[in-house]
């Protein structure tokens, strides 16, 4: 039985095929065996956040490419919506030049089930990651709140974060998940209470996962 969307959403967005953002990097011989982030990393890519789409992991099936498989390195394209203060969506973002916030993911790999369900669990990392709110809001370069990037005006700010999964030795065909608790979702939702306190509520509820399509190293799947 395939996994609910509230647990498990793999690939299509809106029926469009967008993967989550991720490269797979094989450690000993530092062969790239997956890779479909955007270079150079733009100021912010398509996403999809939890708490807006009611998700609590996301993830693509995955074809790796040459014959490395050992002690992988996993880099995941998030995207921060959050602000210190104020809300991309009542256009008044302020935050201070480099302002960050820290919130633990977890990275979980899966073996490929039957009729390209999400199979058994091949190794998962849980890590706390200190991520950036995204700047404040350019009214005189931009509109509708958005901040500014020199060239382009974006409502979130792009950002990758990586996992070492020394140890860990891939099949050829893997499920890569990236989960995480919002106020309402997530294997252990953290509740509302302190998010409904503030206008800007909690950034964990403005992060997402940055999407991308076709991979330049490996292929999507299934096909």
């Amino acid at each position: 039985m395939k996994k609910k969307i509230q647990k498990f959403l793999v690939g299509g967005v809106a029926g469009v095929l967008m993967l989550a953002s991720v490269v797979v990097v094989a450690f000993a011989a530092s062969t790239v065996v997956y890779d479909n982030l955007p270079k150079p990393i733009p100021g912010n890519v398509a996403s999809l956040g939890f708490q807006a789409t009611q998700t609590s992991e996301f993830g693509s099936q995955v074809q790796l490419a040459s014959i490395e498989r050992n002690n992988p390195t996993v880099t995941v394209l998030m995207s921060s919506w959050g602000c210190e203060s104020g809300a991309w969506f009542t256009n008044d973002c302020a935050s201070a030049l480099n302002a960050t916030f820290t919130h633990p993911i977890t990275l979980n790999i899966y073996n490929v089930g039957p009729d390209d369900s999400v199979g058994s669990l091949i190794t998962s990392k849980t890590e706390t990651f200190t991520m950036p709110y995204r700047p404040s809001a350019d009214n005189t370069n931009c509109t509708g709140g958005k901040w500014f990037d020199g060239t382009t005006c974006f409502n979130g700010k792009a950002f990758p974060i990586s996992f070492d999964l020394t140890g860990a030795s891939l099949p050829d065909k893997v499920i890569i998940g990236v989960s995480y608790n919002t106020s309402n979702y997530g294997p252990i939702s953290m509740g509302t209470q302190p998010c409904s306190s503030t206008p800007e509520g909690c950034p964990y509820d403005s992060l997402n996962v940055g999407l991308n399509s076709a991979p330049t190293v490996g292929s999507s799947l299934p096909s």
